[in-house]
């Protein structure tokens, strides 16, 4: 998802005192109030499991994390057992500190390998050795370990649904085709099969984006519900399955058809064509009659993707009533608090947007989502807020100078210019042989032109390097640069 909700600044404030540095008190302040946050996306692709597919069978309720302290006891009574390994390890990832952990997830890989080797059919140590995998990142040696299982285990649907999934996320589409094939034949409910296929449906129409561009109009690939539905018309779970997959086309097009407007100073909803209405009231129509169908047992996906609808014609609020009754089924899946946070971002209701965020990083901590929170706080004007997280990430990932950049701009925002010119000038000679921040980054030359106007006895001089930024090709305000150009 493209986020350009870019603003501009110019600052006011100096160490004394107010400061008029254009023509007027009012434009100045006008320029104070946009200053710029590096751009921020969060992540925004939208997940399945299982457990959300299943439609005839409640999901189980999430096991609270013990204390690590207690965890450790735990392991000083039995050293062997995964389960207590693995949660050793995240219960130190927890506290920010994943590297003390480490020797126990490696622990934990080992033992299951060896109970693996020793019985190469049971599939618990199998996932164990999965999610471990991919926890290092080490995703590309997940298909393999698939692979050979379904050639030892080839009656199994499990084995080839789940190399599916795995297939599709090393966008290995063709082979994820044919696994589904393949797992279908054996067992066409199975709700893993649907994880797989959706998931290829959606990771289909992210190449679309990449590879056709903003103008793209995205086609969801909705061959193999509709190959379901002829053979199974009755499957409630196919039904599910292909409108979820028409539900993110439509979602992707309308961000896609959109997305230009989030640079925009004013609030706004998003547009829908004639015949993405249709499809909407379609859908809508589709996932509140099988939420009242009383077959099925488990109605989360009927909320997640309701709860989807409302977001995309811009009533987040009307949404937050499904995320309250999604919670009987499932509390923890990070999609719901991200898709909601992100409906009210449109409407600039920032202080409604952030704890949805909030919950979605303190549920899976990720660098896109926290640095999107921070960008959302400082919009909200809780700069101290947005700093703490600056600071946080800036421990984990020294070298990412978007994060600096964010703190350049809350300075200048709380009028700490001494402080912004500084680091903004040490920054540049600690990347000087790396990167040339005059062409490559977009807020340096910004915020370079804001040092000459705070410091500069020279007026040539600052009209010189004003006018360089205003010729710029950047995503500021039209508000902005007017501003900037009645300095002259």
């Amino acid at each position: 998802m493209k986020n350009s909700i870019l603003l501009l600044l110019l600052i006011g404030f100096s160490f004394k005192g107010f400061t008029q540095i254009l023509s007027s008190i009012a434009d100045t302040q006008a320029l104070i109030n946009v200053i710029p946050f590096p751009q921020a996306s969060a992540t925004m692709i939208v997940s399945f499991n299982a457990k959300m597919l299943d439609i005839t069978t409640m999901p189980a309720a999430s096991v609270k994390r013990q204390p690590l302290d207690e965890l450790l006891k735990r392991y000083e009574k039995d050293k062997t057992d995964i389960n207590l390994l693995c949660d050793i390890y995240y219960a130190h990832k927890g506290k920010n500190d994943p590297q003390s952990g480490m020797s126990y997830l490696q622990m934990a890989f080992n033992k299951a390998v060896e109970l693996y080797e020793l019985n190469p059919s049971n599939l618990e140590h199998l996932e164990q050795m999965t999610d471990i995998l991919i926890e290092v990142k080490r995703m590309p040696d997940v298909p393999g370990l698939w692979s050979s299982y379904t050639e030892r285990n080839p009656e199994v649907a499990m084995g080839w649904a789940k190399l599916a999934v795995y297939q599709v996320q090393m966008m290995d589409t063709l082979g994820s085709k044919n696994s589904i094939e393949k797992a279908f034949t054996l067992d066409p409910e199975l709700p893993e099969i649907y994880v797989a296929a959706l998931l290829e449906v959606i990771y289909k129409m992210i190449i679309q984006m990449q590879t056709l561009g903003e103008n793209a109009i995205i086609k969801a690939d909705l061959s193999f519900f509709e190959k379901v539905l002829a053979q199974k018309p009755n499957s409630e779970i196919a039904k599910l399955s292909y409108n979820a997959a028409k539900l993110f086309e439509l979602f992707y097009g309308v961000m896609i058809a959109n997305v230009d407007k989030f640079g925009m100073d004013k609030s706004f909803k998003m547009d829908l064509t004639e015949r993405q209405k249709t499809e909407w009231a379609e859908l809508e129509k589709a996932f509140k009659t099988q939420l009242t169908n009383s077959k099925i047992v488990n109605k989360y996906m009927m909320l997640k993707s309701l709860l989807v609808l409302e977001v995309i014609r811009g009533e987040p609020d009307m949404a937050v009533a499904y995320l309250e009754e999604s919670k009987k089924y499932i509390e923890s899946d990070v999609d719901l608090y991200k898709i909601l946070s992100f409906g009210f971002i449109p409407l600039k209701k920032y202080q409604k947007a952030i704890p949805y965020l909030k919950t979605a990083t303190d549920l899976s901590s990720n660098f896109d989502d926290f640095f999107a929170l921070a960008r959302l706080y400082f919009e909200n004007h809780e700069y101290s807020m947005s700093m703490d997280i600056l600071e946080m990430l800036l421990q984990s990932f020294p070298k990412k100078t978007d994060i600096v950049m964010g703190m350049i701009s809350i300075k200048m925002r709380e009028g700490k210019f001494q402080e912004a010119c500084s680091t903004l000038f040490r920054l540049q000679e600690l990347y000087q042989d790396e990167m040339n921040f005059e062409d490559e980054d977009p807020y340096f030359p910004f915020y370079k032109a804001i040092c000459t106007l705070v410091y500069s006895k020279n007026k040539a001089e600052a009209q010189k390097t004003l006018q360089a930024v205003i010729d710029k090709d950047l995503p500021w305000s039209e508000e902005a640069k007017e501003l900037m150009k009645r300095f002259f």
